[in-house]
């Protein structure tokens, strides 16, 4: 099926229009794009481009100078940097001129195009081709420290790492290739060994006897059973900051004591019988705020643990705001002041 389209540009002719995924698209007669410029750009910076672009296809190069560099085998490159014009020069002249470009194919046994000289790299201005060594300047035993290096560090990157002031990375690859050392198959066979050793470690944990397993569990028990050691690890526990992320609610608090300019701390340690890091700390009104989940802390009634820490905390001294959940989400921060104005 073909429909009737017009052209976008405004000229009133029409578009075949073919039903296919290529054709859907289409808006403009080709060429008639450029009547677009003028919308873009403006009439002056428009006829500027539209010209350019005219120009561009315009441009005659003589036919004899083309096929003088053509039959001295030189590439579309090259003729255009003698000639001081563009590739897509060269190659509408060629066209016109019905002159086939000789494709530049490489041929074993042919010596390698000598670099620029003052190649370097753009970031360590170091010399990129002379300084360091190529696969044909190699000696045997070069050859022999690349291999042993590999068996040793067993990375390819790690041993370029290692020689990079001095062999390129692919005369690396190339000694290793020489030497029928496969750098990929290498990598499988570690990748292999990993895997049977991991398995390994998993059957004997499963085939481990009860016995043991009673064995371990009886003396992790008598570990803990004494003092000294329940001392340690609960100051170990004090520097260990948990949660590692805040929940929502927290973080929505903490924004509006942000916006009231108020100082305070997050996962404070205090210091009581039943010890524990406190939701939010306010020094100077010596309070804690404790945003409590309605799943974890069983709303409405509370857990035990939560009441037993209330207690102890207004014993030494301390004020405690305890807010739901569901109190937070709805809370603005005209709510909060009022809130925070009845404990100062």
């Amino acid at each position: 099926m073909e429909e009737i389209k017009l052209c976008k540009c405004g000229c009133g002719k029409n578009i075949e229009f073919k039903f296919h995924h290529k054709y859907r698209n289409i808006q403009y007669i080709h060429g008639h794009n450029s009547i677009n410029f003028k919308e873009r750009f403006g009439n002056k910076r428009a006829e500027i481009i539209i010209n350019k672009m005219r120009n561009k296809k315009q441009i005659e190069l003589d036919k004899t100078i083309l096929l003088q560099y053509i039959s001295e085998n030189k590439s579309c490159v090259e003729i255009a940097k003698l000639l001081n014009t563009t590739t897509a020069i060269v190659y509408n002249n060629t066209k016109r001129y019905s002159i086939k470009l000789q494709k530049y194919r490489w041929k074993k046994g042919q010596e390698a195009p000598k670099h620029n000289e003052n190649c370097k790299c753009w970031r360590c201005n170091r010399d990129l081709y002379n300084s360091r060594l190529q696969f044909h300047n190699l000696i045997d035993e070069q050859k022999d420290m690349i291999v042993n290096l590999f068996l040793k560090e067993k990375n390819l990157k790690g041993v370029y790492n290692i020689l990079k002031d001095i062999i390129s990375y692919r005369a690396i690859k190339k000694c290793l290739k020489e030497r029928n050392i496969n750098v990929y198959d290498y990598r499988k066979q570690l990748m292999n060994q990993r895997k049977e050793w991991i398995e390994k470690i998993s059957t004997a944990n499963n085939e481990r006897p009860k016995e043991v397993n009673l064995k371990i569990s009886d003396t992790l028990k008598e570990y803990f059973k004494n003092p000294r050691n329940r001392e340690i690890i609960k100051e170990a526990r004090k520097n260990q900051i948990t949660p590692i992320k805040d929940t929502k609610i927290e973080i929505k608090i903490q924004n509006y004591l942000k916006e009231l300019n108020i100082e305070f701390f997050t996962h404070q340690y205090i210091d009581i019988e039943h010890g524990y890091q406190c939701d939010i700390f306010i020094p100077v009104l010596k309070l804690v705020i404790e945003c409590d989940g309605i799943y974890w802390h069983h709303y409405p009634t509370g857990t035990d643990l939560d009441k037993i820490r209330t207690q102890e905390l207004i014993e030494k001294g301390f004020k405690v705001l305890r807010l739901w959940e569901s109190e937070i989400n709805i809370m603005t921060i005209v709510n909060f002041k009022n809130k925070l104005g009845e404990f100062r």
